[in-house]
């Protein structure tokens, strides 16, 4: 999940643009890029979605849109900051219903990862937060990021997974430059997710996360969200193990 709302930005863009109209928008960008480089990505491997929130939410990049890693980093690439309010409970929402479901290629018997990233607290609440995040810990493990100090840790341990510990489940960061140190926790975390789908025939394959120790599950779904008063989900899918990136 990334967050697009209009504090990520502040001065710097009034949204509509890409990476070069905001520099926290390009390092939020890299960040994802990052963490896609981490899978080996394919149809039969990891896979990669997107959804971005600020005061909507959208779907950006089905599951099932990209079967490579180039096509997921072009994509990205094209990703445009909006700007908005925070509507977190509606990324969540979205999240479950749209981005992890079969159409949209997620794949039974992998376990799915969502990863959110926000820079801040909600202002939408059409949707309850608490209700959202449950629904959504049902069908995928979920880790945050929190940037900046003004999200605080509560949120962050509120929509993750149990057992909702730091740099463990929910990680921080006191600005965007330092996402980098994050990166391998939030990968190797993203590896030991369990399997919380209707479990499948166990398929053979290779292990989908790079220079990492490969899980016992066959395959694994993971979405990654970052939240700037709009957010993307990026879902991963790879060889052995399904990576789905979803953005809350």
């Amino acid at each position: 999940m990334l967050d697009s709302s209009t504090s990520i930005c502040g001065q710097q863009g009034g949204g509509g643009g890409g990476a070069a109209s905001c520099y926290n928008w390009a390092l939020l960008l890299g960040f994802v890029q990052d963490m896609a480089d981490a899978f080996r990505v394919g149809e039969f491997e990891t896979r990669v979605g997107v959804v971005t929130f600020s005061t909507d939410a959208t779907l950006e990049i089905p599951l099932n849109a990209h079967y490579g890693t180039s096509g997921v980093r072009d994509a990205l690439r094209r990703l445009q900051y909006v700007g908005g309010q925070t509507n977190t409970g509606k990324a969540l929402f979205l999240t479950r219903t749209q981005c992890f479901s079969e159409r949209n290629g997620e794949r039974s018997g992998v376990p799915n990862i969502a990863v959110v990233i926000t820079d801040g607290l909600p202002t939408i609440l059409d949707f309850n937060l608490n209700a959202q995040a449950r629904m959504l810990q049902d069908v995928a493990t979920v880790l945050a990021v929190g940037v900046t100090r003004d999200v605080e840790s509560e949120l962050l341990r509120q929509i993750s997974s149990p057992p909702q510990r730091e740099n463990e489940n929910f990680f921080s960061t006191p600005d965007f430059s330092g996402l980098d140190t994050i990166l391998r926790a939030l990968v190797v975390e993203t590896c030991r997710a369990p399997l919380k789908t209707t479990p499948a025939p166990v398929v053979s394959g290779n292990a989908p996360c790079r220079n990492n120790r490969a899980t016992s599950d066959p395959l694994l779904s993971f979405c990654v969200g970052l939240v700037f008063w709009r957010c993307v989900f990026v879902s991963f899918s790879t060889g052995g193990v399904e990576v789905a990136i979803k953005c809350l």
